[in-house]
């Protein structure tokens, strides 16, 4: 793949004190984005996601190590369509980005794939930077940078589950709003419906790929290239897309009535960037603002 500047002068960022400050490496798990955190004495790790507002600690890791908590009543969990109650933590100790942090308001949540959550409000008033580059994450106060000035990506919230979206080109010119913070996938994932309205499957080499999706489970994908797709200034050529394949999506359709980037993503987003294309770029995030920022260093 071979990325090309749009523009020949860039607007980039400012410089930000040294190369290095507070620099924390995230890794991708299954889709999930992932930091190194500590409760108490135990190394955990924290999930970093864009689509909650709610902090919240795992259940079943508080009752396995025998933690001692306070609790402050009940507190209303949002998953898309549906609610559920949990306990609310209050004064809860945890360490992550090399800092001593003590919470009010910290659901307590059972059935989560890490030990801690940081939603959107944990950083709703500072920017995130994503280093895909380098796997490595920080968050700025807001007057570091003044965002608005620099965002050069479109981005919005999906209809109910919160995640961000980013605006992308295809080859016809119309956009398309795909998922960018973290993703199951390498390659940039859309429905199916997207490649068959737009005749890919038809005028593109098609070739099938068998793919872990996470969690042990795997799926059968169409797979092409596409020759170009725009992400803010830049051009990316030859990238690789997948689809589900027509048998796959039935299972789908039968199963939940609704697309892979629905389950995923929610009703307004139609896939999800990959992570190769990804790790091309530094994003810098603001997620009360709506705001963002690629480069590609």
């Amino acid at each position: 793949m071979k990325i090309l500047k749009f523009v020949l002068l860039l607007c980039l960022l400012p410089a930000i004190a040294a190369a290095n400050d507070g620099w924390t490496p995230f890794e991708v798990v299954d889709g999930d984005l992932l930091i190194p955190a500590r409760i108490g004495t135990h190394e955990v790790r924290a999930l970093i996601t864009g689509g909650s507002n709610v902090i919240a600690i795992s259940q079943e890791f508080i009752e396995n190590k025998g933690i001692p908590v306070q609790t402050s009543g009940l507190t209303t969990i949002t998953t898309g369509p549906e609610d559920f109650m949990v306990e609310n933590l209050t004064r809860f100790e945890f360490e992550v980005f090399d800092q001593a942090v003590r919470l009010n308001n910290v659901a307590l949540m059972p059935g989560m794939s890490s030990e801690i959550m940081l939603g959107k409000n944990f950083f709703h008033k500072v920017l995130v930077q994503l280093d895909y580059t380098r796997q490595r994450l920080r968050y700025l106060p807001r007057k570091a940078i003044k965002l608005k000035d620099y965002a050069n990506v479109d981005i919005k919230q999906q209809d109910f589950a919160g995640e961000p979206l980013m605006s992308v080109e295809l080859p016809d010119g119309k956009p398309l709003w795909l998922g960018f913070v973290g993703s199951p996938f390498s390659e940039m994932y859309l429905d199916r419906d997207v490649a068959i309205r737009r005749g890919w499957l038809e005028t593109l080499p098609v070739t099938q790929k068998d793919i872990d999706h996470g969690g042990g489970h795997s799926a059968t994908f169409d797979h092409f290239v596409l020759p170009s797709i725009k992400m803010g200034p830049y051009t990316l050529e030859n990238v690789a897309v997948i689809v589900p394949s027509e048998e796959q999506q039935r299972l789908i359709n039968k199963e939940s009535g609704r697309t892979v980037s629905t389950v995923w993503y929610g009703q307004t987003a139609r896939g999800s960037i990959g992570l190769d294309l990804l790790k091309h770029f530094v994003l810098t995030v603001d997620y009360k603002k709506n705001l963002l920022h690629i480069e590609a260093p």
